[in-house]
Order: C-alpha cells, then sequence, then structure tokens
C-alpha cells in the first residue's frame, strides 16, 4: 500500500491545479477509493485532499514570496478559481491575509 500512497501522493504533486477525483485517482493507481482513502491517510497522516490543500498553500506561499505574481495569479495558478475562497484558506493556514503576505514581502 505505501508504494500506492506515493504513486498518488506524486500525481496529485503533478497535478495540483486541477487534481483527479479521488474515483479517478484510485483508478490510476489500481486500488479502490476506500482502500486508497484508508491507506493515504495512513502512510501520509491525512486525507488525499487536505494533502492536495496542503500543498496548494505551500506553493501558493512560496509564488507571492518570490513576489513575481499578485495574489490572484497565484490562486490560479496553485488551482483556485474563487479569490475569497483561496484568501480564507490560506489566512486559515497562515494567520495573515494573502494580500497582506505579498505586500510585506513586496517591502522587503
Amino acid at each position: 500500500m505505501a508504494g500506492q500512497a506515493a504513486f498518488s501522493r506524486d500525481i496529485l504533486l503533478q497535478t495540483l491545479a486541477q487534481p483527479p477525483s479521488l474515483f479517478a485517482l484510485s483508478r490510476k493507481i489500481s486500488l479502490n477509493d476506500y482502500k486508497l482513502k484508508i491507506g493515504f491517510k495512513e502512510v501520509f497522516g491525512m486525507a488525499v485532499f487536505e494533502f492536495v490543500r496542503q500543498q496548494r498553500m505551500e506553493k501558493a506561499w512560496v509564488l507571492l514570496e518570490n513576489g513575481s505574481l499578485n495574489v490572484s495569479q497565484a490562486a490560479s495558478l496553485v488551482g483556485y478559481n474563487n479569490f475569497s475562497h483561496f484568501s480564507a484558506l490560506f489566512k486559515k493556514t497562515y494567520g495573515v491575509n494573502p494580500s497582506n503576505y505579498a505586500r510585506d514581502v513586496a517591502k522587503t
């Protein structure tokens, strides 16, 4: 199972902006979706889409830290079409509004 979980993680990392559904992912690794959910959480300590959300937020942080993109561009690149939803998740994750973070990074 660890090998299939690692393979599913690799697929998710390659498709962060538009990850496959749990069902599609389970088919790609030839495992039923229930076993994928259980095994992924066992190996990585979080649900499949918690992992996706975490990875998206980390990538957005790096994109904003580089200072070459504005917040809406970063949100779009990591797969969020709804700017408000992205902003709320970013603030919940890091405790700072993404616009404020981007502005603070630009000042330094």
